[in-house]
């Protein structure tokens, strides 16, 4: 049921807040929730989830969110010509995942 409301709340605030980026599961905008940041190394942090959707989900269930931006970034890299990130980031990431960060 909350996480219906979340949704909800999520459908709205993107239309009212298009340039905000948003909670991978509930939709929410960064500006009416607080994101959960998972330090990757020491000087990277990624924050697909929001701190509430974060705490309801185990590892496992949070990993498919975490991917979703490592796979964006790559293609995002990859349509500018970058280089694409390595394994290395993409093992770091499932380690602080893994390890409940």
């Amino acid at each position: 049921m909350k996480l219906t409301i979340y949704r909800l709340i999520g459908f709205v605030s993107r239309l009212l807040f298009p340039s905000y980026g948003c909670c991978g599961r509930c939709g929410r905008t960064w500006n009416i929730c607080r994101s959960h940041i998972t330090q990757i190394d020491k000087t990277t942090g990624i924050f697909p989830l929001c701190q509430s959707c974060w705490e309801t989900l185990t590892p496992k269930q949070r990993a498919p969110y975490y991917f979703e931006v490592f796979f964006r970034w790559q293609a995002e890299r990859y349509e500018h010509g970058s280089a694409l990130l390595g394994d290395d980031v993409f093992k770091a990431i499932d380690r602080a995942v893994t390890n409940g960060k």
